[in-house]
């Protein structure tokens, strides 16, 4: 995906989350973008630009990653954002926080072993549970009537 397609698809993903993050005391006004540069190469390559999502709030500091379907490399990249910020900035972070519409329970324990939080409206059991449900009527429903 390009990098604008992504940009996209995070300020979506943030807009159909925003009643759910507000129950958990999260405004999306107050995600900001942070981009970090892996100089020395530790986590990514030499040089490598990451840009991931941040939320500081009460002395606290939470990285985001969002995606429309998270899946496993969804989560790889979170942790890859928490280990370069550890590296850089010299401090750790509160959490690790993936946004998500839907994803698949297998993404939601895998989260689980690295400590992430998950954040999701819709978590499917099988592949074929996802590939048998239509999200549009889920997101539409009021235009489907």
């Amino acid at each position: 995906m390009c990098y604008r397609n992504r940009k996209e698809e995070q300020k979506s993903v943030l807009k159909l989350l925003k009643k759910r993050l507000i129950k958990d005391q999260i405004n999306i006004e107050d995600i900001k973008s942070i981009t970090l540069v892996d100089k020395e190469g530790t986590v990514w390559f030499q040089g490598f630009e990451d840009e991931f999502m941040i939320l500081e709030k009460d002395n606290k500091t939470f990285l985001i990653e969002a995606a429309f379907h998270a899946k496993n490399e969804n989560l790889w990249f979170l942790f890859k954002h928490g280990k370069l910020y550890k590296s850089i900035v010299k401090k750790d972070y509160t959490d690790l926080i993936l946004l998500c519409y839907q994803t698949m329970l297998e993404t939601v324990e895998q989260a689980k072993l690295i400590g992430a939080r998950v954040i999701v409206e819709k978590v499917y059991n099988t592949e074929l549970d996802y590939w048998n449900d239509d999200p549009w009527k889920t997101l539409f429903k009021n235009d489907f009537k």
